[in-house]
Order: C-alpha cells, then sequence, then structure tokens
C-alpha cells in the first residue's frame, strides 16, 4: 500500500498490480553456500548453517521444488 501511494504522489496513474510465480527446481546449492543473494548477509551465521544443513539433506531425496511469488507494480504518467 505505501508503494502504490509513493507512486500516486510520483505523479503515475492508475496503478495496477499483477502476480507473477516462478517455479523452478534447485539441483546444486553451490550460489547459497557463496551466499551469493543478498538476502543471505541479512540472517544470523547460525541460521545461515542450518539452512545449508536442511538444504543438503533436502537434496538427498532429489532436486529441491521452489516457488518464486513476485508483486508488479504497474503506472503511467501522462505526458507533459
Amino acid at each position: 500500500a505505501k508503494l502504490r501511494e509513493e507512486m500516486k504522489q510520483a505523479g503515475f496513474g492508475e496503478v495496477a498490480e499483477n502476480t507473477v510465480e516462478l517455479a523452478y527446481r534447485i539441483s546444486d546449492i553451490q550460489a547459497y553456500r557463496d551466499k551469493a543473494f543478498s538476502s543471505l548477509h541479512l540472517i544470523s551465521k547460525e541460521a545461515f548453517e542450518r539452512g545449508l544443513e536442511r538444504m543438503e539433506k533436502d537434496l538427498q531425496a532429489g532436486p529441491i521444488q521452489c516457488l518464486s511469488r513476485y508483486l508488479l507494480l504497474w503506472g503511467a504518467k501522462e505526458a507533459i
């Protein structure tokens, strides 16, 4: 709601939203070990280690099924 309001204050009219989902599988967790995703730097070392251990265990049963969800906000400004 806050971002929608800020878009209106910036001059965007008719702000619309769209939800997008992307299903994928993880079969290699090296990027997680390397903390390639910025959000991994925000959690404690202990939580990070627990997560890696869980991913390693889950991978023993096969690729990890994942679903990413995104909320897209669309707006347009009138031409001046």
